[in-house]
């Protein structure tokens, strides 16, 4: 049959459609890329675990992206660099990024 699924969370701070996504090798964040060359960096801890009320996931207060990113042209391509806080992006323009995301103190 086909799977079957509830909506845990709705982050709306794009404008454009997202066209890739990528999780730290740690989980302490995940990066979205979308048709306009806007890369986003969240924090995946203000997403939290299933909640007490009613179950799924909760957006937090700080949900917010906390690093807004621009290339030329649509993101084709997101991936995490393993062992680094870092992410590399492409775009159909061919130019190629990489980003590092610096925790906070």
């Amino acid at each position: 049959g086909r799977p079957h699924g509830v909506l845990v969370g709705n982050l709306e701070e794009d404008r454009a459609a997202i066209t890739c996504l990528c999780l730290a090798d740690d989980h302490t964040f995940f990066a979205t890329g979308a048709e306009d060359g806007a890369i986003k960096v969240w924090d995946s801890a203000a997403v939290t675990a299933p909640g007490s009320s009613g179950g799924g996931m909760r957006v937090g207060a700080g949900a917010g992206s906390k690093l807004a990113y621009s290339l030329p042209g649509k993101i084709t391509a997101m991936a995490a660099c393993h062992g680094t806080m870092a992410l590399a992006a492409a775009s159909d323009t061919g130019a190629m990024h990489v980003l590092r995301v610096d925790a906070p103190a």
